[in-house]
């Protein structure tokens, strides 16, 4: 089956190997035949990009310059649609999305509700495993409260000391170290989401998915990288 005509641009490098995931992941999920037959995509793996967290929470550099510079590069080179492989990085896709000429921006936050709302249309309470800066920025509740979805939120210590340290430590998930001791804190995340009320969990952060699987938990996990992949395979091939 050959795809549309058209070019899949990601901007990427946040982290480098969420990003490479990615497009593995969006290969091997492809209905492609032969070689001829895979969607052209473009990946810039900017690792320029400033820290989204640091940008939100704390006044340190923005993104925004070297977002918009991966969307300059993509766009020239032809893409037809752009996506961040970064969820917190969409805090500044507004003004990202104002310097795009022709190319369609792809929502990864948006898509992923989408999902929850196509799939499991009776749950609500909905746990986000995501960083501080995404929870600060009220992404993800933003776009659940659109369709009337409650957030459930981390108690701040379990944040703080599981969750992001299982992504930032020196042996975290963005420097490649998927360890039983990483799993073991993004598993004490959910298990306080749970205590919370939370019914289903998202998996907010694009490093989550890399170290925390279904088998994994006994309630939904939404997997936003896997929902953006679905999204692109509906509009390249369907």
């Amino acid at each position: 089956m050959k795809p549309e005509d058209k070019i899949l641009g990601i901007i990427g490098g946040m982290g480098s190997i969420a990003s490479s995931d990615f497009l593995k992941e969006l290969m091997e999920e492809s209905p492609a035949q032969n070689d001829q037959e895979y969607i052209e995509v473009l990946l810039h793996n900017n690792s320029k990009i400033p820290d989204r967290t640091e940008a939100i929470l704390h006044n340190g550099e923005s993104p925004v310059i070297e977002l918009k510079r991966s969307a300059n590069i993509l766009e020239n080179a032809g893409a037809d649609y752009i996506l961040f492989e970064c969820i917190t990085a969409h805090h500044f896709a507004e003004e990202v999305i104002e310097e795009l000429k022709t190319a369609n921006f792809l929502n990864m936050v948006d898509i992923a509700v989408d999902r929850i709302v196509e799939e499991f249309p009776d749950l609500n309470n909905i746990g986000i495993l995501a960083t501080t800066g995404a929870v600060s920025s009220g992404l993800w509740q933003k776009s659940l409260k659109k369709h009337n979805l409650n957030s459930v939120l981390m108690d701040k210590k379990i944040h703080e000391e599981e969750f992001m340290k299982s992504i930032y430590d020196e042996k975290g998930i963005k420097n490649n170290y998927i360890t039983d001791r990483n799993k073991d804190k993004m598993l004490k995340c959910v298990n306080n989401l749970k205590q919370k009320g939370a019914k289903a969990v998202i998996a907010g952060c694009t490093e989550v998915p890399l170290i925390l699987k279904q088998k994994d938990i006994d309630i939904p996990l939404i997997d936003p990288p896997a929902s953006m992949i679905e999204k692109i395979i509906e509009l390249f091939y369907f």
